[in-house]
């Protein structure tokens, strides 16, 4: 009795205010429409008497709890109907296992936050990205205070993308192991970190990794991104249940129950060019040792290019300190000399890089 006198209070509140955030405050089905057992759960988030689980989308404001005035938001929708779809959005599911309670958001490319949307109880979402420009970068989040981040990634501001752990190591993986949150903060100047050919190489070896939990789950040519499925015990969401991941952020650590967890994946291994490299090594006066070699590779343009810390670190990072005492590239060779201190001594170690046309 003292649900429906409470209902009834709040239907005489009622008032034309417009939902906020929400594409449907109250629809915890998710389903389009408002239902009188939906506005009863409300009643019942607002008094307490219910977890926040049972309608995350009265929440419109991710606080982890339901005010009178989201649940009067939600009977105008009741009344009203629900508004309709935007013209582009980003919809899917964010789940662990077990559906996110809480909200998805996604930052545009041009740095803005694009919105956000509560979670319904199935861990769907939708946030409309109208106007706003690729790529996005999504965060789930939890509301009840448990559980971790997770992130995704989208070039489209329109159509079906998921954010789950699948997901989030993707992204760590394409990004050499990036500060996911941090990345997410910084999206405007860091979105050039993920390269979407090397994320897709990221998803290939990872999914290759599970093959044998995804075996029967899931069905050939499944993307973690891109494939509808249900956070509801079955298919890739059993997965999902029989895997804890745990992010470690800051220092670009993944652990899975309980064990830490490397997959054989190193975004610089994938380059797009039309070159063959082969690399040597020497310590003069020896002549050089083949230690490599790798096709499609892209040629630097100059010196300027070739002779960059990034590529000394490659070539003598694991000998020991090192100090480069020269280093040239006539077009087609590139030459490295460096003094390598070991336990000692030092030793004159010259790195060889040539670039033949495929």
């Amino acid at each position: 009795m003292l649900i429906r006198k409470r209902t009834l209070l709040v239907l005489a509140l009622l008032a034309p205010a417009p939902a906020l955030g929400q594409l449907c405050d109250g629809d915890c089905a998710n389903d389009g429409a408002v239902t009188v057992d939906e506005i009863v759960t409300g009643v019942n988030l607002a008094l307490g008497v219910a977890p926040l689980a049972q309608c995350n989308p009265f929440d419109r404001d991710a606080s982890g709890g339901v005010t009178v005035d989201e649940v009067i938001a939600a009977i105008n929708n009741a009344l009203s109907g629900c508004p309709d779809a935007p013209a582009q959005s980003l919809f899917g599911v964010a789940a662990t296992g077990a559906a996110t309670v809480g909200q998805v958001c996604a930052v545009a490319g041009d740095g803005s936050n694009a919105g956000c949307s509560a979670t319904a109880v199935d861990g769907s979402f939708r946030i409309d990205t109208s106007g706003a420009p690729a790529p996005f970068i999504l965060r789930a989040l939890s509301t009840l205070g448990d559980g971790q981040p997770q992130f995704s990634w989208s070039d489209a501001n329109d159509g079906l993308i998921n954010v789950t752990p699948f997901t989030t190591l993707a992204l760590l993986l394409a990004t050499d192991y990036d500060d996911l949150p941090q990345l997410y903060a910084d999206w405007l100047t860091g979105q050039s970190s993920v390269d979407p050919e090397i994320l897709t190489d990221a998803v290939d070896a990872m999914l290759d990794n599970f093959a044998a939990e995804l075996a029967g789950a899931v069905d050939a040519g499944f993307d973690p991104f891109t494939s509808f499925f249900a956070a509801n015990g079955s298919g890739f969401d059993s997965v999902l249940d029989g895997l804890a991941f745990n992010f470690d952020f800051a220092n670009g650590l993944v652990f899975l129950n309980g064990s830490g967890l490397e997959i054989d994946f190193d975004p610089n291994t994938f380059p797009d060019g039309n070159f063959r490299l082969t690399i040597s090594l020497s310590i003069p006066p020896a002549p050089p040792q083949q230690v490599a070699s790798i096709d499609n590779v892209p040629k630097p343009a100059d010196q300027s290019q070739f002779c960059v810390p990034e590529l000394f670190d490659d070539a003598f990072t694991g000998l020991g300190a090192y100090t480069v005492t020269s280093c040239t590239f006539d077009g087609s060779v590139g030459r490295i000399s460096a003094n390598v201190s070991v336990p000692g001594f030092t030793l004159s170690y010259t790195a060889v890089y040539t670039y033949t046309p495929l």
